[in-house]
């Protein structure tokens, strides 16, 4: 049963008169509540960030000057935060408006994404962790703990043999 309850929430949905049985609930402050699980049509978490313009779905960013989010150029980055994100299942940040901001770009921080990668540092196989590349934008395989640890951005999920190209990754900073 769906009820504008006009004071406390917006909208209720349960399955009994009483409201004992509450299932979804919006307050009429917009916070949502539910009893169950969240399925949406995308496949990661991002953030709407201040960001520069020019950037492309599948980028590999990185934290620039006055918090403004800018393509990584450079190897093995520690400032790396995320991926362009070419399919977000949610957006933090994102207001109530279909568009996103003027100067904003959704980054993704975690969950399935397809990024740029690139060869340079060897082939890239299933499993592989990837850091920020020397090529803008790219993501490439890194060998050993010491050189990964506070770069990684994530696992790769499809290998890349050489060149370039868009690989699906799990993106989990680290």
């Amino acid at each position: 049963m769906f009820v504008n309850s006009g004071g406390g929430a917006l909208l209720v949905a349960d399955n009994d008169t009483d409201h004992a049985d509450l299932r979804f609930r919006v307050s009429n402050v917009g916070n949502v509540f539910a009893d169950g699980s969240f399925t949406g049509g995308g496949a990661d978490f991002a953030e709407l960030l201040p960001a520069e313009t020019g950037l492309e779905p599948g980028d590999v960013v990185c934290m620039g000057l006055e918090d403004i989010i800018t393509l990584c150029s450079t190897s093995f980055d520690v400032t790396v935060v995320g991926v362009y994100s070419t399919d977000p299942g949610f957006i933090a940040g994102a207001g109530d408006s279909d568009e996103y901001e003027e100067g904003k770009a959704p980054i993704a921080m975690m969950g399935l994404v397809q990024v740029k990668a690139s060869a340079e540092n060897g082939p890239i196989q299933i499993g592989d962790l990837l850091v920020s590349a020397g090529t803008p934008g790219h993501a490439m395989r890194c060998e050993g703990v010491e050189a990964c640890f506070g770069r990684t951005l994530g696992k790769a999920l499809k290998p890349l043999e050489s060149g370039t190209g868009l690989i699906q990754t799990l993106v989990m900073l680290r």
